[in-house]
């Protein structure tokens, strides 16, 4: 998984995908417009009224008159601009909440959509991608995305609102003081927006480091145990300073850049401070009645002036949110608009009744194109029969497996179960009817009775103690303090690995799978454990098809029928007894194992 180089999505292709997002909740970002609409109506406001005080005692100095009329307007608009700023006050505290509430609603909706599309991705992806970077983009990207809403969505209502109020106003009461006063801004808006430009790059790259980041610290988390095996615990630190230094230093670059450049464009615009004085004074001198101003307009001016300084200070945070909800986007949307490999056909079948036959029809696959894994593949597995996959390292036995799920596609031919294409199944109806058992086993961080029920949620108490016997796990459950309300800890640490494998083989039990499919499930666990595992596997495959995949020839010589794979293809095929007398490459796999059982017992002897 790439991301996209110095590109990314536009501004106005951001801003319609993120304003779908509102779409779920719209009711919401009705009110909270609402709300905000009305407390920036009473911000503007509140210039006019000042303006009006201002006038008021004039007029009243001008008359003489220190009380009646004078001194009752002066207090009438004192009061009116008390009650705006209570009210805008309170309507700023309402829409704030809000506000709130529609972010974080936004923020469940992407983070669901994120996750959504991730398991709607096919292994190809995962196989590409680094988990600390999904992580990252789960989480901090979704929250960087999620404050666009806050600082740049809302705020670009509210400043663009507030400078078209201000510019209407001040074109209505004199034009020429208008351009005066609002002269400065497009340049000023310009350098913001350059700016901003040019800083996306910076936090795209600081998005992307602060990923690896993550990743360094799942993978110390997760390997904690070869870090401390091998003492590595300095160079590791010294590993995770270094990648975060890296991020920090991109972060801070996309800041320096932001600083020296937002601060000149601030001061342009202030140089219309002394401008507004000078015209503004002169207007009022000239007086209405000869087309100049009232001493009140330009109080109004030159408050109105410093809420437009501080919205388009505003902007250029608006502008610097958007440049970061943007480059997260680029990460998010990456995700979303992946298309997995392996898709379901426009009208899928629902897996017919059947006993599990499986049939590889000249099979061809490959991870990346040119790389052939698998080639010429035929073989025909009938309903119920258990077959063993061997070979060497790197022959295709695992990614032969993959391909009866469907967790890949086929490269050319076809892959039937029961008759039907797999490329023609409804996926859940196909996997319902897999279960896969494999050398690693994973648990989730639950109960041990959630873990064996995991495929069939529904199931009773009795069905899971009953799926435990049969996997020989009943005895080793009971003795713990909580039985199967235990906790294993994540991916199930708590427990041994021959613990963990009879777990996950009661939890394929239980989900009574059509085929069963097994990755040299006894591979890493003692002789012991490894008898116990051979007992639940035995019953876990009576009346199933049957795929198990082993190293050892002690595994496989109950197959009915094996298969030897050698770099990507079938070199032989039959039983036990009948590949030894062939003396083909299954004979010299298990006089090779022979030898060292052997070699191994005179050993200890």
């Amino acid at each position: 998984m790439t991301d996209k180089e110095n590109k990314g999505l536009s501004f106005p292709e951001l801003l319609r995908r993120l304003t779908g997002l509102v779409k779920p909740h719209w009711k919401k970002a009705v009110v909270v417009t609402v709300l905000l609409f009305a407390t920036l109506g009473l911000e503007l406001l509140q210039p006019m009224v000042i303006g009006s005080v201002v006038n008021a005692v004039e007029a009243a100095l001008r008359s003489g008159e220190t009380g009646g009329i004078g001194a009752g307007g002066v207090a009438f608009f004192g009061l009116a601009l008390l009650g705006i700023g209570g009210g805008r006050s309170l309507m700023m505290f309402v829409t704030g909440v809000q506000q709130a509430r529609l972010t974080h609603n936004i923020l469940w909706t992407l983070r669901r959509q994120l996750y959504q599309a991730m398991q709607r991705l096919s292994f190809s992806f995962f196989d590409a991608a680094e988990s600390g970077q999904l992580i990252s983009r789960s989480t901090s990207d979704v929250q960087r995305v999620a404050r666009f809403f806050n600082a740049a969505f809302f705020s670009s209502i509210e400043a663009f609102t507030i400078l078209g109020g201000i510019t209407i106003y001040m074109f209505i009461r004199n034009p020429l003081l208008a351009v005066v006063t609002l002269a400065p801004a497009p340049i000023t808006l310009l350098i913001v927006v350059h700016t901003a430009r040019k800083a996306r790059s910076y936090f795209k790259d600081a998005r992307d480091a602060y990923g690896a980041v993550t990743t360094n610290l799942q993978e110390n988390i997760a390997g904690v145990k070869v870090v401390r095996a091998f003492a590595r615990e300095e160079s590791e630190t010294e590993r995770f300073e270094e990648k975060t230094r890296t991020f920090v230093g991109k972060v801070l670059r996309g800041i320096d850049y932001w600083a020296m450049r937002i601060p000149i464009a601030m001061l342009f615009y202030g140089f219309n401070a002394p401008v507004i004085l000078f015209v503004g004074g002169y207007l009022v001198m000239k007086g209405p009645q000869a087309g100049g101003i009232d001493l009140g307009t330009l109080f109004a001016f030159f408050f109105y002036a410093r809420l437009m300084t501080f919205r388009i200070r505003m902007i250029g945070n608006i502008v610097n949110a958007t440049a970061r909800a943007s480059a997260a986007a680029d990460r998010i949307y990456e995700i979303l608009d992946a298309r997995p490999d392996v898709a379901e056909s426009r009208c899928p079948k629902k897996l017919p009744e059947g006993g599990g036959e499986v049939v590889f029809e000249n099979v061809s696959f490959a991870y990346n194109e040119g790389q052939s894994v698998l080639s010429g593949i035929n073989l025909r597995v009938a309903p119920g029969q258990m077959v063993a996959v061997v070979g060497h390292t790197g022959s295709g036995k695992t990614s032969l497996v993959n391909l009866i799920p469907r967790f890949y596609d086929v490269t050319e031919g076809s892959v039937k179960v029961d008759g039907v294409d797999v490329r023609n199944l409804k996926l859940s109806s196909l996997r319902r009817s897999v279960s896969l058992i494999f050398q690693e086993t994973f648990l989730f961080s639950a109960t041990i009775a959630e873990n064996i029920a995991y495929g069939r949620p529904d199931a009773d108490c009795e069905e899971i103690i009953r799926c435990a016997e049969a996997a020989q796990a009943r005895e080793f459950i009971d003795e713990l303090d909580d039985g199967y309300d235990t906790i294993v800890g994540e991916r199930g640490v708590t427990l041994s690995g021959g613990q963990r494998q009879r777990i996950s083989i009661a939890r394929a039990l239980l989900a009574n799978p059509r085929i069963l499919i097994m990755d040299d499930a006894t591979a890493s666990v003692d002789s012991a454990t490894e008898r116990l595992i051979q007992q639940a596997l035995l019953e876990l495959s009576r009346g199933r098809t049957t795929f198990v995949i082993a190293h050892r020839v002690s595994t496989v010589r109950r197959a009915d029928l094996i298969v030897v794979l050698d770099d990507g293809r079938i070199i032989e095929t039959g039983t036990h007894d009948e590949l030894l007398a062939a003396g083909g490459a299954y004979r010299k796999i298990y006089d090779m194992q022979l030898a060292d059982a052997v070699a191994e017992m005179e050993k200890n002897s």
